[in-house]
């Protein structure tokens, strides 16, 4: 088992077809596994919690997206995730990608061309795992500095 798992504040949210295990391990990360079947509902209250974790404590720029297991989406899903980030893409500072199908890598082909060089599709879990990895390891050196 590689190291992206669910740590911090999670917050499981499923309805009858998908799943997004969302997770807020710490400082400005925020990382989701998504399963199944993804439609706008579920999109819409992943970013709902988002959006109450940014009011309370610092917005999430630094994002991390496990899409390999999603199955299938709906398009409305996929205009609530690009309206989300549109709205949202001066505040993002990076959002990697694991993504493995053709079809999800086709369809967000313009969520890239929106948040550019901010956003890094990974077709392999060992290198977004390794990017998980160095951000959490830059947050407890953040930790540290501030308790030095």
């Amino acid at each position: 088992m590689g190291c992206f798992e669910a740590t911090g504040m999670v917050k499981p949210l499923r309805d009858g077809q998908g799943a997004v295990t969302l997770w807020f391990p710490g400082g400005d990360i925020v990382a989701a596994r998504v399963t199944g079947h993804v439609g706008a509902d579920l999109v819409g209250r992943t970013f709902a919690e988002i959006d109450r974790y940014a009011a309370t404590d610092v917005h999430p720029g630094r994002g991390f997206i496990d899409l390999s297991a999603m199955t299938t989406f709906d398009w409305e899903a996929r205009l609530a995730f690009l309206r989300w980030n549109v709205a949202n893409r001066l505040k993002a500072t990076r959002v990697d990608l694991l993504v493995e199908s053709w079809i999800v890598r086709l369809a967000l082909g313009a969520l890239a061309t929106i948040l550019g060089d901010r956003m890094v599709a990974h077709e392999d879990r060992t290198s977004f795992e390794a990017a998980y990895a160095a951000a959490l390891d830059g947050l407890r050196d953040a930790r540290s500095s501030a308790h030095a």
